[in-house]
Formats: structure tokens, sequence, C-alpha cells
């Protein structure tokens, strides 16, 4: 059985507070992308509920990352205001 696809996008509400990167439980069986915005003004950090941009996963605009099996609401991102990353949960 196929597992369906579900997208989104996040910006940064407020510089340097962690925000999920979305707010409703979304499974990812098959996995989670997530790509930095193009138009990021500079990098933002990938984690869990506590990231700060001293621990996270830095990425730069146009970077992406590929995250195993789970849910898609325990994925939070970091950095500033206006800045975010696309999602694609399968």
């Amino acid at each position: 059985m196929a597992t369906a696809i579900t997208t989104g996008q996040k910006l940064i509400a407020v510089t340097n507070t962690a925000i999920k990167l979305t707010a409703n439980p979304t499974q990812a069986s098959n996995g989670v992308v997530i790509k930095a915005l193009a138009g990021n003004s500079t990098t933002i950090v990938v984690g869990n509920s506590a990231v700060t941009t001293a621990t996270g996963l830095v990425l730069a605009a146009g970077d992406a990352l590929t995250v195993g099996a789970g849910d898609v609401s325990t994925i939070y991102l970091n950095g500033t205001a206006g800045d975010g990353a696309s999602w694609l949960a399968n």
C-alpha cells in the first residue's frame, strides 16, 4: 500500500526561537526531506525542541537533509525571523 505524500513550509517567526516544522502530528513512514528555502538570509538549524543556533544541524539556503521515519511534528527549526524550510514526508 502506498503512503501518502505530505508537504509543507515553515517560516521562523521569532529569531533564535525553536519552532515545530508542523504543528500537526504527521507520520513519515519512509522519512522526511527538509530543505532550507533558497531565499533565506542566513543559515537555519534543524533539531529537537531544544535546538539552538549553536546545537542544531546547519542548513545553508538551498541545502537539504533526509530524516528517517517518524513524526514530522517532533522536528524543529531555529534561526532568523523570516527564514524557513520546506518539507516533504512519505
